[in-house]
C-alpha cells in the first residue's frame, strides 16, 4: 500500500475524520486507498481514500492545492514500517489496505473539502 507522510496532529485529525483536505504544493494523480504515516514515528496510524486534488487560490499560495482524503479509518494499533532512506513524501509498505477503495466523490464532500 501507498502511505503519504504527514505531520502530527494533521495525521491524526485525517484519520479521525476531521480533516477531509490535506494541503500540498503540486496535484496528484493518485486516486486509491492509501496509508498515512504519522511523520517521526515509524507507524502507519490508518487509512483513507484519496480521491480527488483541487485548487484551492484563496489558500496559502505555496499550499493551495487540497487533496481530498474520504472514509477515513485509523488503526486500533498502529502498524510498524521501515522508513526508506531519502522518503518525504510517499511511501511503499507492504501492507494490504483493511477497507476497499470507492472513488466515489459526491456533491456534498466535494462543498465539505471546499469549505476546509
Amino acid at each position: 500500500m501507498r502511505c503519504l507522510i504527514v505531520r502530527a496532529p494533521y495525521a491524526g485529525q485525517i484519520v479521525d475524520g476531521e480533516k477531509p483536505v490535506e494541503f500540498r504544493r503540486r496535484h496528484t494523480r493518485i486516486r486509491e486507498r492509501i496509508g498515512i504515516i504519522e511523520a517521526g514515528t515509524g507507524f502507519v496510524i490508518g487509512e483513507c481514500d484519496l480521491v480527488a486534488s483541487i485548487d484551492r487560490p484563496d489558500n496559502d499560495y505555496d499550499y493551495r492545492i487540497g487533496w481530498v482524503c474520504l472514509r477515513p479509518f485509523r488503526y486500533l494499533e498502529p502498524k510498524k514500517y521501515k522508513h526508506p532512506n531519502g522518503a518525504q513524501q510517499w511511501v511503499n509498505v507492504p501492507l494490504e489496505p483493511e477497507r476497499l477503495f470507492n472513488p466515489g466523490f459526491s456533491t456534498k464532500d466535494r462543498k465539505r473539502a471546499e469549505k476546509f
